[in-house]
């Protein structure tokens, strides 16, 4: 299905939201942690971003299991 002004479809949009998402939680994190330094993204806060909180944090759960001996 298409959407009136484009080539994108709905499913398209969503994954693309979700991903802006995960970028903005990444770099609230790295500044957070002091990882990161300069100037942060301008523009307003991706609404979807409490949905990647747990995607995130159970990859992170599963990148340091792998690692632990």
């Amino acid at each position: 299905m298409r959407t009136i002004h484009g080539h994108d479809t709905i499913a398209m949009r969503q994954e693309r939201s979700l991903a802006s998402a995960r970028l903005a939680v990444l770099e609230a994190l790295g500044f957070s942690i002091g990882f990161m330094s300069g100037s942060r993204t301008r523009g307003r806060r991706p609404d979807r971003m409490a949905e990647t909180y747990p995607e995130l944090q159970a990859l992170l759960r599963r990148r340091i299991k792998s690692t632990d001996l």
